[in-house]
């Protein structure tokens, strides 16, 4: 695929899971408003906590819980002693593998591509002005000096006496406009030269114990949470309420700090003015400010909280199981299901099969198999033709590439991402797996060429479709299924990549096959089944059922809900 269909392919499958973790983070965030609401008299480290974990939630999708979940599923081997049952299988027929476009019915919406363009550009310059932010905090702690001596000193070594304190380095400068602190691993005080000369003993105190507190609740790193958070969902409205209430609450519940280690309320308030005088300039890039919010925290210090406030625990215990509750439900519940498979004497032999499945509301993903194979041969295997099948709606035959050595074993694992299937939730079908063909060398599965002329099969081409049958025969194979072969045309501008294909003749089965091509505009395609078509060449028919663009876009139907006992699919484009 080109750039645009990698565009279109990646857009369509991320946005749909975005916005239902959007959704997710705004039900969460009323949920908060809420309860922070009813704690309004409560300490501000309640409020506080509440807040983070709205943050939590935003910075951890579902999607990538399910990711983690599937990962850490794959991290044990799959062997005869760990692996699920296997049984022999036969009188199963197969088709081809239906891969995930990841795109509308009706052709892929430029508008997800837009989205993510305009995203992206959003992203850039939101990170391109954290990275500033960021250099011109290193330059200004790079020439700040050390206060190794003085009464910050002295006040910042008795207070670190007094309580337990990280290792703190003090700083002063004169180009700093405002205390705040920094540094995640290595916490820095940065200290103006302008406050240093205004501030009384007393005041110090309280103004160090205020950004010692901040030290002490690692604000600095959710700062730096906060920050990249707002990088990757700079749209988001919650994301803008979530950074002004996390710097109020933060800052209140230092000024709380400071009031319960006994400092005065008086003092504190005219060290806090005292700061925002000396504050004239911007704030002090990437940093803790001491001055954030200062409106909402003088009306806090005037309106004390009250520490045995009812609620504030159980509050906090509904916000974190509203978090869970909604990463749960937006999860998808995936399992393991065995799968049985084909003990027929192959050139790679099967010895273990798995499948994960994962709940998609009233239907089921079931994803390709996790196989291990054994090389019984001296020659060294490119490639298998892999027949995978739920012996109930669809069977599927997929040729993967693989590089298994003489005597070798490996652990297949086919890319879910460009093959799953679908199927009612809940369907007990067990699944299925078998080898079809084998490659030694380079180019596809082989597959026997029909022998003797055949007889016609019958095709309908409805109107306005972009692939069309020009002649179609069907072949009697003794002791197997029939093998049909088919004569395609590109009747459009665009180059297809996928055919899909669908085989129906007298038995109750029917075949679905698709397969990556290369079809330029206006030109003709020789299609070859394996013999995997049931019933007798006679009564066969041929139906395109599904067409795949190079640009991303497709025509007809690209997923495996296509019944047998239907005669004829009836495509989105042919419903009046």
């Amino acid at each position: 695929m080109n750039a645009h269909a990698w565009l279109a392919a990646g857009s369509a499958w991320v946005w749909p899971r975005v916005v239902h973790h959007l959704w997710e983070g705004t039900l969460l965030a009323l949920v908060v408003l809420l309860a922070a609401l009813a704690l309004r008299r409560a300490p501000a480290r309640a409020r506080h906590r509440l807040w983070l974990l709205l943050a939590v939630k935003l910075a951890v999708p579902s999607f990538l819980l399910t990711a983690a979940l599937a990962w850490l599923s794959r991290t044990s081997p799959l062997s005869l002693e760990t692996g699920p049952s296997m049984a022999t299988v036969g009188g199963w027929m197969t088709v081809a593998r239906v891969p995930d476009l990841v795109v509308p019915s009706g052709g892929h919406s430029e508008i997800l591509c837009i989205a993510s363009l305009i995203w992206t550009a959003g992203f850039l310059c939101t990170a391109g002005g954290l990275a500033r932010r960021q250099v011109a905090l290193a330059r200004l702690l790079a020439r700040a000096r050390p206060l190794e001596s003085g009464p910050a000193h002295e006040a910042l070594a008795r207070l670190g006496r007094s309580r337990p304190t990280p290792r703190v380095r003090l700083l002063a400068s004169e180009e700093a406009e405002h205390l705040g602190s920094a540094g995640i691993l290595h916490p820095t005080i940065v200290i103006p030269d302008a406050l240093t000369r205004v501030l009384e003993p007393a005041e110090l105190d309280t103004i160090l114990q205020h950004e010692l507190a901040h030290v002490r609740r690692r604000d600095p790193l959710v700062h730096a949470v906060q920050a990249a958070l707002s990088c990757v969902l700079w749209f988001f409205p919650v994301v803008w309420l979530l950074d002004r209430r996390l710097a109020v609450e933060r800052e209140r519940a230092c000024d709380e700090e400071v009031l319960r280690s006994g400092g005065s309320p008086q003092v504190y308030l005219l060290a806090l003015a005292k700061a925002c005088r000396a504050s004239l300039g911007a704030p002090v890039p990437g940093m803790v400010t001491a001055t954030a919010a200062l409106r909402a925290r003088i009306a806090g210090l005037r309106r004390p909280a009250n520490p045995r406030s009812a609620g504030q625990h159980a509050s906090c215990v509904l916000v974190t199981l509203a978090c869970v509750t909604l990463s749960l439900a937006g999860m998808e519940q995936t399992h393991w299901r065995p799968v049985t498979i084909d003990r027929s004497p192959q050139p790679v032999r099967m010895t273990a099969a798995r499948a994960r499945i994962a709940a998609a509301g009233s239907e089921e993903i079931v994803h390709p198999p996790e196989i291990r194979l054994e090389n019984g041969t001296g020659r060294a295997v490119t490639g298998i033709l892999l027949g995978f099948g739920d012996g109930s709606t669809w069977r599927d035959a997929v040729d993967l590439d693989l590089s298994l050595p003489p005597h070798g074993t490996t652990i297949l694992q086919p890319d879910w991402r460009t093959w799953h299937n679908t199927r009612p939730a809940g369907t007990a079908a067990p699944l299925h797996a078998r080898i079809d063909g084998v490659r030694f060398g380079p180019g596809p599965v082989p597959v026997a060429a029909p022998a003797g002329e055949g007889v016609p099969a019958r095709f309908a081409n409805p109107n306005g479709a972009p692939l069309n049958v020009r002649s179609a025969r069907a072949f009697s194979i003794p002791g197997a299924p029939s093998q049909v072969e088919v004569a395609l045309e590109n009747t459009t501008r665009r180059r297809i990549t996928l055919v899909k294909l669908r085989f129906k003749s007298d038995a109750p089965g029917h075949a679905v096959t698709a397969r990556a091509v290369e079809l330029p505009p206006g030109c003709e395609l020789l299609f070859r089944s394996n013999p995997i078509v049931p019933g007798s060449p006679e009564h066969m028919t041929v139906q395109v059922v599904g067409v795949g663009f190079e640009d991303g876009g497709h025509w007809g139907l690209l997923d495996s809900r296509i019944e047998s006992r239907w005669p004829r699919v009836e495509l989105p484009e042919e419903r009046p």
